[in-house]
């Protein structure tokens, strides 16, 4: 058997080990909540929804059509746009939500195999398959490749966009020019992180030196007529952005310091796994960065732009500006790391060293998927998510199945934030008993704009000028009401998002939890996961 041949089946089993990795224990989770939002631009629910407002609130200016009316859901979303128009033409042909998170595993498997394509432009076989292994063990791109999210597909477009580079930088043809420049247009309207690609367009520029600027003005044009398609929608959202504080916190040390960790072994549930394998990734990737500086200066230059210069753009972006550095997020940058980290093993002459090296780093992928199969993570006790925007995968639905089971035709329910409204309307839905049956209470000073957005848009543009009061959106029902919350059922059920951490779904549900109690008593309860159940009467002495 030729090596070449041998490569191609460890390739291949390579690939399979990480389809399998992604497929197992892909239903054993709920869908969280951004994973409801993705739900949201089905083409069923955005029928759903369309239908529903147009009946509940005809006298409002809603969108004639259900085009319209889905890009009006699209400019409420911070996300790039194409990743849910491709959700939305996806679920006419597989309408079962759990294809939602069966085609994340399909991106992530494309994803392996291309990203071995771009790897053989910079390394020989055995160390492709090597930055490969590491991508298909790592639980982090395990983790988004078993969710109903975008994530995997970022990944793929972004790789796609630079093996077009380095196709381009080996022909310098029209053609790969042309592809290099619809394939980065591509990976931006699915991740707006992907327009640090605009790095690579600019190297190519400065290093076409017996070329004339002359023979490049005319894709220059093609650029800037890609980016002026994608203009309308990112201008909405940006104004959206600036209404408000964005949710995420700033970034600390230990946010950038985490990161290539995190590439590597997922969402870590201990300290030292975190640290240790934080020091073990750094080490590497400065090893990896001065191999290549002193072997390969283009190498290193290329690598350099995939990783460093984005990553410190991003930090600043979200120092400065809006607060946007996000780990999963950056996982179209994490490939180009673990090609760094194989540069960084390889650096070292001893056999016994690398040999070593390999297994430090086979222990911290071990580590890292056991954890992520354990529903494990770290967190800082009394203060803000150590890994922002990122919880455990969860059992909701118990909770919501069983508020269904018990709820009376003549009782509502009241939810405190969207996390909440969107578990409830999945079972409600599927049981027939949505109508009339929920109130979502809130204090506006309390929620984040994307909350007030969302509840602004089920209420049709009303403004909620009274910050300190206490609203009820009566919801859905043959009028949209919003008031003071001034209705008095004997009982009713209560179902919030209970995080103990400064949070604005967490403030929100206590507060609201305060006021009722005040009148009611609890009679029956479950709480999970974050997550609140309960079943409140009239008190007595009310």
């Amino acid at each position: 058997m030729s090596r070449r041949i041998l490569y191609c089946w460890l390739l291949t089993l390579i690939v399979l080990a990480g389809f399998i990795l992604r497929v197992h224990a892909l239903d054993r989770y709920d869908f969280w909540f951004d994973e409801l939002t993705t739900i949201q631009y089905t083409h069923q629910e955005v029928l759903e929804h369309f239908n529903l407002s147009r009946s509940i609130a005809p006298e409002f200016h809603l969108p004639a059509t259900l085009s319209g009316y889905f890009i009006r859901l699209l400019s409420f979303d911070y996300h790039s746009f194409l990743y849910y128009l491709f959700v939305y033409c996806f679920s006419m042909l597989f309408p079962d939500q759990m294809a939602l998170r069966a085609l994340s595993v399909f991106w992530g498997i494309a994803s392996l195999w291309l990203f071995y394509r771009v790897t053989r432009k910079f390394m020989s076989r055995p160390e492709s398959l090597g930055a490969v292994a590491i991508m298909a063990a790592s639980s982090f791109h395990i983790w988004y490749a078993q969710q109903a999210r975008g994530f995997t597909a970022f990944c793929f477009f972004f790789l796609l966009a630079v093996y077009a580079y380095l196709r381009l930088r080996k022909h310098h043809n029209r053609m790969w020019l042309l592809g290099f420049l619809i394939t980065s247009a591509i990976a931006v309207m699915f991740s707006y992180f992907s327009v640090f690609i605009i790095f690579l367009f600019l190297e190519y520029i400065c290093d076409r030196k017996k070329a004339s600027f002359s023979a490049l003005w005319p894709f220059v044009v093609i650029a800037t007529l890609l980016s002026i398609i994608q203009f309308p929608m990112i201008a909405q959202q940006i104004s959206s952005l600036s209404q408000g504080k964005f949710w995420l916190h700033s970034p600390s040390f230990s946010d950038f310091i985490s990161l290539p960790g995190i590439f590597i072994g997922g969402y870590l549930s201990q300290p030292w796994q975190l640290w240790a394998g934080g020091f073990l990734c750094w080490g590497l990737l400065f090893r990896g960065m001065h191999f290549l500086y002193t072997n390969d200066r283009h190498k290193f230059t290329i690598l350099s732009l995939l990783t460093v210069v984005p990553l410190l753009s991003v930090l600043c972006l979200a120092t400065l500006f809006t607060p946007v550095f996000i780990a999963r997020h950056l996982i179209i940058f994490s490939p180009f790391f673990y090609m760094i980290l194989v540069y960084g093993i390889i650096s070292f002459q001893q056999k016994w060293g690398r040999v070593l090296l390999i297994a430090f780093l086979a222990i911290f992928l071990i580590l890292g998927w056991l954890n992520y199969k354990q529903g494990t993570i770290l967190h800082v006790t009394g203060g803000r998510d150590f890994y922002p925007g990122v919880h455990e995968h969860k059992r909701y639905m118990p909770l919501m199945k069983h508020v269904a089971d018990n709820l009376r035709s003549d009782e509502k329910v009241v939810v405190t934030d969207i996390q909440a409204s969107l578990f409830l309307y999945r079972v409600l839905s599927a049981q027939n008993m949505l109508a009339g049956q929920r109130v979502i209470m809130f204090y506006p000073e309390l929620l984040s704009p994307f909350d007030l957005e969302y509840f602004q848009r089920w209420s049709f543009d009303t403004k909620f000028d009274d910050k300190q009061t206490l609203y009820g959106l009566i919801y859905p029902d043959r009028h949209i009401k919003i008031s003071k919350a001034t209705w008095d059922p004997e009982s009713f059920w209560l179902v919030g998002s209970s995080w103990e951490n400064d949070d604005f779904f967490g403030n929100n549900f206590f507060a609201v939890k305060e006021v009722i109690t005040k009148d009611y008593v609890l009679v029956d309860s479950l709480e999970h996961d974050g997550v609140f159940i309960g079943h409140y009467k009239k008190s007595l002495y009310h």
